[in-house]
């Protein structure tokens, strides 16, 4: 791996997920492209992540093991450490679609693009690396369409530095880091590319996988929107609302009907 300014920056953070990490490393190290540096940063494991990255740290550029105070702050550590192009993140537990991804995304995208944001697909996949039959995105989106969800995925999505340095890094929200950074990047007139490649797997176990963080992804999704004048105060709490009635009416429904017959729902709801 190159040292001095790479082409890309890959930012990996763990807490905890040895099993992960050690997945997410190979998939990185089996990369044919090599112009890239590598950062793992590790919140302060306590179940022997640290031991995985000792394995593998001939080939990791930058390892930083301390404490953090959650997901955007660990995403803000790597920043300060990136020499890189363009910055990609590949969280522990989730890995390269395939081992060419990154020669074919640089070449046909990152190295003559007029885009300072490229992003792509995820596949989502279980924790034993089985598809559960959709992708995120899973339809053609266009970049209108994150007034109304996150359309994209940060696992699938290459940001030029610049762009950091320009706008900011991530501001500490628990769920939507990340869509707060896509909004802020609109706001500032930064160009979207979207493009259909997959880029990565995506393990559905992370913390915005879980149903009870529902309202909370609601409300910071809203609050966003809101605080970067996309939406009025009016609309935040009528689709707040909506937002608390339905997920309300949704979990009685689910209590009633069973959990085997949920999640069944669940999985047609998101392939659909």
């Amino acid at each position: 791996m190159k040292m001095n300014n790479p082409k890309i920056s890959i930012i990996t953070i763990v807490y905890n997920d040895k099993v992960g990490l050690e997945k997410t490393i190979n998939s990185v190290l089996n990369q044919d492209f090599n112009d890239f540096e590598f950062i793992v940063i590790d919140g302060l494991s306590t179940d022997g992540s640290s031991d995985v990255a000792n394995q593998y740290i001939e080939h990791i550029t930058k390892y930083v093991r301390e404490k953090d105070h959650g997901i955007a702050d660990a995403f803000n550590k790597g920043l300060k450490l990136c020499d890189g192009e363009w910055v990609y993140f590949l969280n522990a537990g989730d890995y390269f679609a395939e081992n060419g991804i990154l020669t074919k995304i640089y070449n046909s995208f990152l190295s003559s693009s007029e885009y300072s944001i490229v992003s792509g697909r995820v596949k989502i996949v279980d924790v034993d690396q089985v598809p559960l039959g959709y992708n995120h995105p899973n339809g053609k989106v266009s970049i209108d369409d994150l007034m109304n969800r996150n359309v994209i995925a940060h696992q699938a999505t290459f940001v030029k530095l610049e762009v950091f340095n320009k706008i900011g890094n991530f501001k500490p929200y628990k769920i939507h880091m990340d869509y707060d950074f896509w909004i802020r990047a609109l706001r500032f007139e930064i160009k979207f590319e979207l493009i259909e490649e997959i880029v990565a797997c995506f393990t559905r176990n992370g913390v915005s996988s879980f149903r009870k963080n529902y309202l909370i992804a609601s409300k910071e999704q809203l609050e966003i929107l809101l605080n970067y004048s996309f939406i009025s105060k009016f609309k935040y709490y009528k689709f707040y609302s909506i937002n608390f009635l339905s997920f309300s009416l949704k979990s009685m429904i689910r209590f009633l009907i069973g959990k085997r017959m949920t999640n069944i729902i669940d999985q047609n709801r998101l392939k659909g």
